[in-house]
């Protein structure tokens, strides 16, 4: 993890915080060739939540930002935003930008976006 960053507990807490702004919301994970995420769901305790990510970042994975969908009576938006660590790094906010599009494609191909109620 980047130096002075926060701990997966403190990621976790605002994964689960910022959440009740969100029909979907989780921490983007970035590897070298791939990309992790842990969503949350209400029905997942913060222990396990904490887990699979101490494990990702154990296996080598960094910690980039979150990603959400949120709902807007028929519609819905993705977006993403670094973690506060990364807020000005401009190669956070392109991966993010372009794992939110890849994100939003695999969605419309599934239609996971359709079934939204």
């Amino acid at each position: 993890m980047k130096q002075n960053q926060r701990t997966t507990s403190d990621l976790i807490a605002e994964l689960i915080e910022e959440s009740k702004n969100f029909y979907f919301l989780a921490i983007a994970v970035g590897f070298d060739r791939k990309t992790r995420f842990i969503e949350y769901n209400p029905k997942r305790e913060p222990h396990e939540l904490l887990a699979e990510l101490d494990s990702c970042v154990e296996q080598g994975g960094e910690p980039i930002g979150l990603i959400g969908f949120t709902k807007m009576g028929k519609e819905g938006k993705l977006t993403s935003k670094p973690i506060t660590e990364y807020a000005d790094e401009d190669w956070a906010r392109d991966y993010l930008h372009t794992l939110t599009i890849q994100v939003a494609e695999e969605g419309i191909i599934n239609g996971i976006f359709r079934n939204v109620k």
